[in-house]
């Protein structure tokens, strides 16, 4: 397996590129619902320049590198129509799609810094093959 790693610079440059690209499309939301640890960042540098509330979800499908049953915590109650979810990875699409079925009255979009799928409709800033590994400068602090 290939290991690639985001440092602070490369952050900030694909964050831009995923920022340019929001705001292109045009969309509005109402919030960013940030999936506790991996969204952290990334929801927190959309949040200050789309001048929008974060929400966070304490969801995650890894323990350490293994794969696991999804664990779930920290709900937050949504009451609004529009929501853009801002995670490190698409990997799979499960996340996002666990997340819609957490709240199924909410219409999201996605933004990931990193996918491993070219063919999705997430707003993303680079993307690696399946077999690579990706670390992130926040888990080398």
């Amino acid at each position: 397996m290939e290991n690639f790693f985001i440092n602070f610079d490369e952050f900030v440059r694909l964050s831009y590129l995923i920022l340019e690209k929001i705001k292109g499309d045009g969309a509005r939301y109402d919030s960013i619902l940030c999936p506790l640890k991996g969204g952290f960042y990334l929801s927190d540098f959309l949040s200050r320049r789309l001048e929008i509330p974060v929400n966070y979800l304490q969801i995650s499908s890894y323990r350490g590198n293994e794969k696991c049953e999804y664990f779930i915590r920290c709900i937050p109650e949504i009451d609004h129509e529009t929501a853009l979810i801002c995670d490190d990875i698409y990997d799979t699409g499960g996340t996002i799609r666990r997340i819609g079925e957490i709240f199924p009255l909410v219409k999201f979009d996605a933004a990931c810094l990193v996918t491993k799928e070219r063919d999705v409709p997430v707003f993303y800033g680079t993307y690696v093959d399946r077999d690579t590994w990706v670390d992130f400068f926040w888990e080398k602090m």
